[in-house]
């Protein structure tokens, strides 16, 4: 049962795949990294309502210490939806407004 995956990586602003230029099933996932300025209650849960209010599937959730302090961590979050879409800017340039520093990854597709 094992399986190879392979992976295309462009650098720059890519548009998502049209529809007849690939199969109809292909979904789109994009990656951001981003970490508040102070441990505080509930700040993680208001990215969360932003996603949730949105109706933007997050499909991983991830957080590493940042090893600068105790409690300070980066949060690696993965979602349905490409960059490209309105929806999605729109939702992260709301969490842009909640954290210290934001990073999109970038956006990609799977069949």
């Amino acid at each position: 049962d094992n399986s190879t995956s392979f992976v295309i990586i462009e650098k720059g602003n890519q548009k998502r795949p049209k529809e007849d230029e690939s199969s109809s099933n292909l979904k789109s996932i994009t990656s951001i990294a981003f970490h508040f300025s102070a441990d505080s209650p509930g700040s993680l849960f208001t990215v969360f309502k932003d996603f949730a209010d949105a109706k933007i599937n997050m499909t991983k959730i991830e957080s590493r210490p940042t090893k600068a302090r105790f409690g300070d961590y980066i949060f690696y979050l993965d979602f349905e939806g490409h960059i490209s879409e309105e929806k999605i800017q729109m939702v992260i340039k709301k969490v842009e407004q909640k954290v210290a520093k934001l990073k999109v990854l970038g956006s990609y597709s799977l069949a």
